[in-house]
């Protein structure tokens, strides 16, 4: 059998296997299983997806559609930028260096036309937070998944988060900060993000997403541009998986939102987003605003 291969996004191809081969090749290890092709650290990686049931109302999308996608690339400018302060770093000083306390929270989240969007009552709103602190030894260390369900939501409702609004991430961060979040239909058989990424994440054919975080815990001069670029690319890869899988564990799915936030261009991005005030984004029904806090 050889793969089939479907672009996905700019960090995933997914590749179903078609019996037109002969035995004993690689996609014969996995015929009819679907697959991720992962082009991190310059290494195309093959990942098998976990079996989560897919809904059969609801087809996979081509690629993640984001609705609001405030990723921006770093500019020329930017990378001298982050170079120079890279190397005032130095090696003996990250210890020391301005690795700030943050909390990241979203607030106001409301579905104006609930049955468009999901079918039902029952929302769930899932959150990755990808950061560049962490340690070799636990990639999962990088990132912190969140996962809150709201059962009987109307049109119009806003999600009963409280005045202090969803937490999604509490902790250290370094380099930058990653953010995405995605609203589902609450189907009640379904997995948290946590769990949907731990079963993918384990696999020895994740390393790619690992190694582009892991490397961050070297400091400088170990961490360059590059490795810095590499993160952020694996951040996005992560945060496009977490669509993915969620859009096979629920069968209906819309990503949000997603933005890194880089330390020295945006300052952790810090501040209400997206703007003063209570100002929400607002976006085809979907409602929502979010706060990151320097403690």
């Amino acid at each position: 059998m050889t793969p089939e291969c479907i672009l996905l996004s700019p960090c995933f191809t997914a590749l179903r296997t078609r019996p037109d081969s002969k035995a004993g090749s690689f996609s014969d290890q996995h015929a009819g299983k679907p697959l991720l092709l992962l082009p991190l650290a310059g290494l195309l990686q093959y990942l098998p997806i976990v079996d989560i049931p897919i809904r059969k109302r609801t087809a996979m999308p081509p690629h993640p559609n984001w609705l609001i996608d405030e990723k921006r690339p770093l500019s020329e400018r930017n990378e001298k930028q982050l170079d120079r302060e890279l190397s005032s770093m130095g090696s003996a000083t990250r210890g020391g260096s301005w690795m700030p306390r943050l909390a990241i929270s979203l607030h106001d989240i409301i579905v104006l036309d609930n049955r468009k969007w999901f079918g039902g009552a029952d929302i769930r709103v899932d959150a990755l937070v990808v950061t560049g602190y962490g340690n070799t030894k636990a990639s999962d260390s990088y990132y912190v998944p969140k996962t809150a369900s709201f059962p009987r939501v109307a049109d119009g409702d806003r999600l009963p988060i409280g005045d202090g609004g969803l937490l999604v991430f509490h902790g250290l961060a370094e380099h930058f900060v990653d953010l995405s979040v995605m609203v589902s239909r609450d189907r009640k058989d379904s997995d948290s993000l946590a769990g949907l990424l731990k079963a993918v994440l384990e696999s020895d054919a994740a390393a790619g997403i690992a190694t582009s975080l892991t490397a961050l815990a070297g400091g400088p001069p170990q961490v360059d541009v590059d490795t810095v670029k590499g993160a952020l690319a694996g951040a996005t890869a992560l945060g496009d998986l977490a669509y993915q899988l969620l859009r096979r564990a629920t069968g209906n799915t819309i990503g949000l939102y997603r933005n890194s936030h880089l330390k020295f261009r945006d300052g952790f991005g810090v501040g209400a987003h997206p703007g003063p005030g209570k100002a929400t984004y607002n976006v085809n029904d979907l409602a929502f605003r979010y706060e990151i806090d320097e403690e």
